[in-house]
């Protein structure tokens, strides 16, 4: 079984995989509306989600260090 962390915007634990197209699918937060990065399959979507930086900040709020990784 593969977690999924929590978002890392809002630190809800009860996030989402949907389709966002035909072949695409990414993790989502139903709380504060993040979506995260595409891929063609569930487990990669997640290992997209569960890969973004995550810091803690001095008011414990979660963010995504949203520079672009390298190919």
């Amino acid at each position: 079984m593969t977690t999924i962390l929590p978002c890392p915007f809002c630190g809800h634990g009860d996030v989402e995989i949907d389709q966002v197209e035909e072949h695409l699918v990414a993790v989502d937060c139903p709380e504060c509306g993040a979506v995260g990065p595409c891929d063609g399959t569930i487990m990669g979507a997640i290992r997209e989600w569960n890969s973004a930086e995550r810091r803690t900040m001095d008011n414990d709020i979660f963010a995504f260090d949203l520079t672009e990784r390298a190919a």
